[in-house]
């Protein structure tokens, strides 16, 4: 089961699929439209009916993390919870997405090898919270870059709380032409690039060759493509590979099984629709 609202293109219930089918687990997964109203009573029925877990995204994954009886590390400190499952029958919250993006950037491409990994991450949101989570044991250094500087401080503060410090946060808006930004690693978490929005940092102002990442996939991925390129990106990642592996992290949690993952990450896309 998926819960969010609204829930547009959705590639988890193939994705499931998927993996049930490679690992024969016999398993039913569908997307339901779920308003914030009504997340709370629809999944304690699923759960009280024998449901074995879910998926959560916006904008029910901080209700769920106050719905779950007991939450994983990463989830407490992220405050989110996007996987509910049952163990030892108490409602448990995990985040897989900071599982994913590990297996993703560090594993799967290779930058936990970076001895000197500096870390740029666009946003201080939900998803930020997140990539900082995941990421920044394996940093020399994690810097915010933002459009609300003061909105940002509070993420700051929390996450200083766990032990997590970051460097810096700079104004989108205040950052100079001539002003360089040192990173090997820059990950745009917002979405007001695929909105229309002007991205806000210069051409010119990031590290030759950093490698750029952003959660987005498909389509929604081809106009960062160009703007990583603009900036001069070694390499640029979407956010394919993050999907596979977050869903792959939640269904071993229902099942026990971790299903394969490769040949998905590596097929992309369309390598989900043959």
């Amino acid at each position: 089961m998926l819960w969010g609202h609204p829930l547009l293109h959705t590639r988890s219930p193939a994705l499931h699929r998927r993996f049930a089918a490679t690992t024969g687990v016999a398993l039913r997964y569908r997307a339901e439209a779920v308003t914030p109203y009504e997340f709370i009573s629809r999944a304690r029925r699923f759960f009280a009916q024998g449901g074995w877990g879910a998926n959560v995204t916006v904008p029910h994954k901080i209700a769920a993390s106050e719905l779950a009886q007991v939450l994983d590390r990463e989830a407490a400190v992220c405050g989110a919870v996007n996987t509910l499952y049952y163990r030892g029958g108490v409602l448990c919250g995990a985040n897989t997405d900071v599982v994913g993006l590990r297996r993703e950037l560090l594993e799967r491409r290779g930058l936990a090898s970076v001895d000197d990994l500096h870390l740029t991450v666009v946003g201080a949101g939900g998803a930020a919270r997140a990539v900082i989570v995941a990421l920044s044991p394996h940093c020399v250094s994690v810097d915010l870059l933002v459009r609300r500087p003061q909105r940002a401080q509070a993420l700051v503060r929390d996450l200083e709380r766990h032990g997590i410090r970051i460097a810096s946060v700079r104004d989108l808006a205040a950052l100079g032409k001539d002003e360089r930004l040192e990173c090997t690693l820059l990950v745009d978490a917002t979405s007001a690039w695929v909105r229309g929005e002007e991205w806000g940092i210069p051409s010119g102002s990031l590290s030759p060759g950093a490698v750029f990442y952003t959660l987005s996939y498909g389509k929604e991925a081809d106009k960062f493509q160009r703007l990583a390129k603009q900036h001069g990106a070694g390499a640029c990642i979407d956010g394919w590979g993050l999907l596979v592996e977050q869903a792959a992290a939640s269904f071993a949690l229902w099942t026990g099984v971790f299903p394969p993952t490769d040949e998905l990450c590596e097929a992309g896309l369309a390598g989900l629709e043959t």
